[in-house]
């Protein structure tokens, strides 16, 4: 009688786990929904950004023209060795 028993409990161990693996083998192949969902936090991430960048104060953006301003009159009067 133990023996049934003991054999019984192994079988439903044995299954469980099997099943388990199972459905851990699944989620591992299951890839594409999780990509989705990092691509959507980083677009709105992204979206949060570009917003508080440019809606706050003028001085990034004047940083920024300021940059481009310096790097145009550099080209501008970059001459090439002869």
């Amino acid at each position: 009688m133990f023996n049934q028993f003991n054999e019984r409990a192994t079988n439903v161990y044995v299954k469980t786990i099997d099943k388990f693996y199972q459905k851990t083998q699944h989620l591992k192949q299951e890839q594409s929904g999780v990509t989705a969902i990092e691509y959507g936090l980083v677009a709105v991430f992204l979206t949060i950004f570009i917003i508080v960048v440019f809606t706050s104060d003028d001085r990034f953006t004047h940083q920024l023209q300021l940059r481009f301003a310096t790097l145009a009159s550099y080209f501008a009067n970059f001459q090439f060795p002869n």
